[in-house]
């Protein structure tokens, strides 16, 4: 995105924006401590479309995808792994899933597993207090993802995924330079080891956990085995494991947006990533032509959305007035629509509609035969 930022704001700020754009509701306790966050219909839809792109984001591994039904179990185990990570790994309903895994999918590494955990409440505390805001949360989605690799190549694949989550970051974000890599910290125990880092957001003075990854080395005394694909041999598998809030994705994910945006308060959201990827608005000179222009309207909407365009199609969209339409234009901005289709009278004459970028305010003629296969070329690239 070719606009980058200008207005710092403060989280307080932040949140008076988000419930101002119909995003998300938050309580804050403090600065650094925010107690509740509420997700509304848009907030809803962006989570939706950052777990859509998260489960699709890794085209080199095998990844075998499961959901967690059952949100009391999920609570219950993710208090065993907090108080014991690797318990998790030793565990016999970890031994009767993974024997079902090898029995009908594979039985070689390197694979992956992901799972989406409901949990009914979620902490996350700042190791350095002051430094990162902390979480109390009810109601969450939690999103995992297991890699299984080969013990001699760990350390190689732990920095691969590392760098492979970062660029997954930086790469819906209108201010890339933002997210960083925290210290390794050890975790030794009687199972084996754990490395753990977090990938950062800054937020002026703090910082924001977005997500977390593991590389865990278990003894090779236990039941987990695995064939190794050059050896043949069954070996322990090391694993690599990620793991995020959607939550407080989503919340990451806005806080780039708006800090992000000028005065105008514009959402910045990538185009991939945007609840209503497009908006169609009619504007003639004209009062007798605006019902021909909603009718063409009306047909733009359906052609876009058939090849997956995400299109709003608003009556208060349609006008004679030239004020009118540019606050329609800011008001989609806000939402973070990343691109407005205008039709006017010339539409009706010549089929030629004008195409506006959100990040530039410039607009383009585009035919409106174009229209769907010009959207896809410009969604599909990043």
């Amino acid at each position: 995105m070719s606009r980058v930022s200008g207005v710092v704001r403060n989280l307080r700020e932040i949140v008076e924006i988000l419930s101002k754009t119909q995003y998300a509701k938050l309580t804050l306790k403090s600065e650094k401590n925010i107690n509740d966050l509420t997700l509304l219909p848009l907030g809803q839809k962006l989570l939706d479309n950052l777990k859509r792109e998260w489960i699709n984001s890794d085209p080199v591994i095998n990844i075998y995808h499961r959901s967690e039904e059952n949100a009391r179990e999920t609570q219950k185990v993710r208090k065993i792994c907090e108080e014991n990570p690797l318990s998790l790994y030793t565990s016999k309903d970890f031994e009767e899933k993974f024997r079902n895994l090898k029995e009908n999918y594979q039985a070689e590494i390197p694979l992956g597993v992901s799972e989406c955990l409901s949990c009914p409440s979620f902490e996350r505390k700042a190791e350095n207090p002051g430094e990162s805001l902390n979480f109390s949360l009810k109601n969450i989605q939690y999103l995992t993802c297991s890699y299984f690799i080969s013990p001699v190549s760990a350390i190689e694949q732990f920095y691969r995924i590392q760098r492979q989550r970062k660029i997954w970051w930086m790469k819906y974000s209108s201010n890339p330079g933002r997210f960083k890599v925290s210290e390794s910290k050890t975790i030794e125990q009687s199972e084996g080891k754990i490395q753990r880092i977090s990938i950062r957001s800054n937020i002026n003075e703090s910082s924001l956990d977005l997500e977390t990854i593991e590389l865990i080395s278990l003894n090779s005394g236990g039941n987990l085995k695995l064939r190794d694909q050059r050896s043949g041999q069954e070996i322990t598998p090391a694993i690599v494991k990620t793991g995020i809030c959607l939550e407080i994705a989503t919340l990451g994910v806005l806080v780039d947006a708006i800090d992000s945006s000028d005065e105008t308060e514009s959402l910045m959201l990538h185009r991939k990533i945007a609840p209503h990827q497009l908006a169609v608005l009619c504007y003639s000179q004209q009062p007798d032509n605006l019902s021909d222009l909603q009718d063409l309207a009306q047909l733009v909407t359906i052609n876009t959305r058939k090849v997956g365009i995400s299109t709003l199609n608003l009556p208060k969209g349609a006008t004679d007035e030239e004020k009118h339409l540019s606050q329609e234009l800011s008001v989609m901005d806000r939402l973070g629509v990343p691109y407005c289709i205008i039709l006017n009278d010339e539409s009706l004459r010549n089929g030629i509609l004008q195409l506006r970028s959100r990040d530039t305010s410039l607009s383009e003629a585009v035919h409106l035969t174009d229209i769907p296969k010009y959207l896809i070329k410009i969604y599909s690239s990043f």
